[in-house]
């Protein structure tokens, strides 16, 4: 009984939450980046000569999605 208890509270702050209309929307799936493929590619080489103990192949950076130079105005 104690553990049914627990789930209900459980489930009231879920739904508490999921009520709330501060709550951000979530984005469709299709506009989710693939973090298994697709995110990885845009990776940009960067110098690892600090750290022997990462070949060339693993010294890849994330970088800003957004050059410096964009005007975002």
């Amino acid at each position: 009984m104690k553990r049914l208890k627990s789930l209900l509270k459980i489930y009231e702050e879920i739904n508490r939450i999921r009520s709330d209309p501060k709550l951000p929307q979530l984005q469709p799936m299709g506009t989710i980046v693939d973090l298994t493929d697709v995110w990885s590619k845009t990776h940009v080489e960067g110098d690892c000569t600090m750290n022997p103990h990462l070949t060339v192949q693993e010294c890849r950076f994330s970088h800003p999605w957004v050059h410096n130079v964009s005007d975002l105005t």
